[in-house]
Parts: structure tokens; C-alpha cells; sequence
């Protein structure tokens, strides 16, 4: 029998698999979801979880339905009207920014402040701690937050309570912003659509909460690129030349005077990053290979504040500076600095596992992250790379065995005692649980053996927050 399936506004259903008994259709890069058990002609909507997009496969494994969605890892349902996240992890190794004198954590859920002490993680807007979270920007108790599907949200209270961004023109929910910058009590945002360059560029005045379009700014620029650097607002127009915001006369002022010699690849018109300290402006034109994953192989720097630029084959990625030496990383490329205005690079990234994706400069060190791991060093090289805190502040607790059968066991630091554990079930119930103390760093949960097989949830619960382990049953 033929069952037909709804036309949509954009694409096409191009996933499907079979899950219990029932047809499941999903559409790839995007929000749509159906299910039929073929006993029916039609197909009914399945909803996933709000801001959530379909990135790669669906998977049906014993009695849950896997489903990759876009920078936050895995959504798991067995029937796909309740839906969980079993995993954290971020497709952008995890950013790290500071903001206040703060040091600031993404690791794909939730966000994370490093402690005045610098020796522990600390969670703050708990609404998100189990969402995902591709962006922020924090001014004292303000915080705005881009969520799953770019939405963006904002709380003026520390990150204890959210209320969507909305279009000051029509009132509607903003939505397509994934980068933010301030500039003179200004916070921008914007978004790059591949091959076309800058989109979205908006404007808030009031911490983030209302927003207004760039584009009567721009005053007849063509905008391609746009990033904020050493606090302040910067822009490449399709000439190739470089603009800042001016702060007095709110309007982009030309700063360089001959332009940036790009290469013209349809890459060049996406995100690349634009650093500017002093007369030294460095700006990156990066390349994509065939799995999308972008490959920065060339940079300019000018030294003499955009009247001549030079080409280097670096690819630098976020940047940032400490005095006179400049730090820069990019996705697979190692951790680098220059001390000689970007001329040459050396490697920075000795004592880490892996090379970095984000870093940012605070009190003298650099910090660099690198998946759910952030490291720190001395920015004049004195003390060798380090851990910057243990990473299980913001990955999780470990629970074992898992899968379990009659008993499993949570571990834990003494600097992070837990205060509650609680077991649920697929269906959101409370399980009842014997706990005993076990050691001084160990609580052994027995009793369980009686426990249907299946998925459970075990939240954990610690001084200042909680974290969420998905649990299996044999």
C-alpha cells in the first residue's frame, strides 16, 4: 500500500526507518517529523523537541529511537513523543569567553562561570543547563543566550529567569542571530548564510530584549563579514574594505585604505574572524572541503592600519591578544603565537590533548578549550599548558555500571558532594531507591535488580545545580 506523504515548503522527507512496529519519517536540516503504523493511509506529525534540528542519521536501537540534531549531539525517545538528551557534546569543541573578568563555558549544554578562584565550574541559568546552547553574551546580570534553532533569549537577572527577543518593528520572536558583540553600550548580532556572507545584522539598545535592523546604518555599504574585536564592532564591505563602528557618530567609518585582496571563493563570502589592535589588523579567508567543515588555509595582516596587506599560509581562526603577542587557533590546525605582529607563528598547544577550537585571554593566562576540556598557560609561556579545572564540574558525574543489572554506583569529588539522586523512568515516574554510602567519594545504589529492562534517567543533584545520566538496564 502507497501512504503518501505531505508536501513540504521546503525539501523533502529523505530519512525513514522502522521503530516498533511503525514508519518514521525525518527530514535532514530540518524541524519536520512524521509516524505512521501502516494500519492508517497517513502519516501523523512527531515533534521534536522546540529549536531542534535534524543533522545526520535516525537510528532505531532495542526499544529507543536515536535521532542527531544539530550541535547538541542525540535526542532519544521510544516512541517519540517524550524526548531526552542521553549525551552533551558540542560540534565546536565547547567556547569559552569572558565577559566581566569572567571566565564563561558552552560545552553544548548548559552554561558554565569559572569560580573568582579559578579552581571549579559553576552552573548558571539552570532553565538551560540541560539545553542546548550555541551562543551568549553576558553584561553584569544580563545574559542573552542563542538556543537550539538560533533563537535568542535573554534574562536581566543573572540567568535565573528568561524572555525570548523580539523584532522592535512588529513584535515578532527573533530568531537567526549566532554571533553578538558590544560596542559603546550597543550589543549587535548577526548570522553568515554560506556563499552569500552577512545576514541578520541587527542592533539592541536595551541588553538584547528588542532588536532593530543594521541595514539603515549601513548607508549604502554592501556588508559580507562582520566581528567584534578588542571591544569594538568591525565590517568588511563587498570591496574589500575594512569599517569600524564609531562609538560617537554611530555609523561604520572606513579604517583601511586599500582593500583585502580576497581570493573570491564562494567561502569567502561565510563566517571568517576580523582582528584589529591598534595598526595591526589581521583578517582570515577561510576554505571548505567537501565535508563542510571549514579549513581556514590563508590569512591578511596588515601592520600599518589597512594601507597595504600581506598574505601568510596560516589559517587563524578565533584570535585574541595579550599585550604584544597575539594568540589564534582554527579547527584542525594547532594552538599558535605570534610575537612579531602575525609575521610567523609557533606552536602553543604542548600539554594538550587535542588541539583547541576556542580561547580567550584572562588575568595573564590564556585559556583554551578543547572539546569538554579547558586549558590554561602563563601567556608569556612561563608555566606549561595545564587542565584549567577538572572537566567533570561540567560533563557530568560517573555512574557504573552502565548498563546495570542488581546495583550501580555514582563517583564523586569531594569538592562537588551530592545532595540528591534520583532514578525515572521513561515515562517521567520516580523509582524508589535503597542509597548507601560507600567510601568517601562513592554512593552504591542497590535493590534495583527488580527494574523492568529499559532506559532510565538518573538526575543528580549538587551544591548550586544538577546534571542528567541516562541509565540502561539489562
Amino acid at each position: 500500500n502507497a501512504i503518501p506523504l505531505p508536501a513540504l515548503n521546503f525539501g523533502e522527507f529523505n530519512r525513514f526507518l522502522f521503530h516498533q512496529n511503525k514508519v518514521y519519517a525525518f527530514r535532514y536540516n530540518g524541524k519536520e517529523a512524521l509516524v505512521s503504523d501502516l494500519t492508517f493511509s497517513t502519516f501523523q506529525n512527531v515533534h521534536l523537541p522546540e529549536g531542534e534540528t535534524v543533522e545526520g542519521d535516525v537510528l532505531s536501537v532495542g526499544n529507543d529511537l536515536f535521532v542527531s540534531v544539530f550541535l547538541s549531539g542525540l535526542l532519544t525517545s521510544s516512541d517519540g513523543s517524550n524526548w531526552h538528551k542521553p549525551m552533551n557534546f558540542n560540534q565546536s569543541g565547547g567556547m569559552i569567553k569572558v565577559f566581566d573578568g569572567r571566565l564563561y563555558a558552552i560545552p553544548g549544554s548548559g552554561i558554565y562561570r569559572l569560580t573568582a578562584d579559578k579552581l571549579h565550574w559553576e552552573s548558571i541559568a539552570p532553565e538551560f543547563e540541560l539545553k542546548q546552547v550555541q551562543g551568549m553574551w553576558v553584561d553584569s546580570n544580563y545574559i542573552a543566550i542563542v538556543a537550539g534553532g538560533a533563537a535568542l533569549w535573554v534574562s536581566s537577572d543573572g540567568g535565573q529567569s528568561f524572555k525570548p527577543a523580539k523584532n522592535e518593528e512588529n513584535g515578532s520572536l527573533l530568531s537567526g542571530i549566532t554571533n553578538m558583540g558590544k560596542s559603546g553600550g550597543r550589543l549587535f548580532g548577526w548570522d553568515y548564510n554560506f556563499g552569500e556572507g552577512l545576514r541578520n545584522a541587527k542592533y539592541s539598545d536595551d541588553h538584547g530584549f528588542k532588536w532593530k535592523s543594521l541595514k539603515p546604518v549601513f548607508d549604502g555599504l554592501a556588508p559580507l563579514k562582520m566581528d567584534a574585536s578588542n571591544g569594538l564592532i568591525h565590517l568588511i564591505d563587498s570591496t574589500g574594505m575594512l569599517y569600524r563602528w564609531n562609538i560617537t557618530t554611530q555609523i561604520f567609518d572606513q579604517i583601511s585604505t586599500a582593500p583585502i585582496p580576497f581570493h573570491g571563493t564562494e567561502e569567502t563570502y561565510s563566517f571568517c574572524p576580523i582582528f584589529v589592535k591598534d595598526e595591526t589588523y589581521i583578517v582570515t579567508e577561510p576554505a571548505f572541503d567537501n565535508s563542510w567543515y571549514g579549513i581556514a588555509t590563508h590569512c591578511f595582516v596588515s601592520t600599518d592600519a589597512g594601507q597595504s596587506w600581506t598574505e601568510y599560509p596560516v589559517g587563524l581562526g578565533n584570535i585574541v591578544s595579550s599585550g604584544d603577542t597575539i594568540f589564534a587557533t582554527n579547527l584542525y590546525e594547532p594552538f599558535t603565537i605570534s610575537m612579531d605582529q602575525a609575521a610567523t607563528w609557533q606552536s602553543f598547544s604542548e600539554g594538550m590533548e587535542s588541539d583547541p577550537f576556542w580561547l580567550d585571554v584572562l588575568d595573564g593566562e590564556v585559556f583554551a578549550s578543547s572539546f569538554n576540556q579547558v586549558y590554561r598557560r602563563k601567556t608569556n609561556g612561563e608555566l606549561p599548558t595545564v587542565p584549567a579545572v577538572e572537566p567533570t564540574d561540567f560533563i557530568g558525574l560517573s555512574a557504573f555500571p552502565n548498563p546495570f543489572s542488581d546495583h550501580f554506583s555514582v563517583q564523586f569529588s569531594k569538592q562537588k558532594p551530592i545532595t540528591t539522586a534520583r532514578l525515572y523512568d521513561m515515562l517521567g515516574r520516580q523509582i524508589v531507591l535503597p542509597r548507601e554510602q560507600f567510601f568517601d567519594e562513592e554512593i552504591l545504589f542497590s535493590g534495583v535488580g527488580h527494574l523492568p529492562r529499559g532506559v532510565y534517567f538518573l538526575e543528580i543533584g549538587f551544591g548550586g545545580g544538577s546534571i542528567v545520566e541516562k541509565m540502561m538496564k539489562f
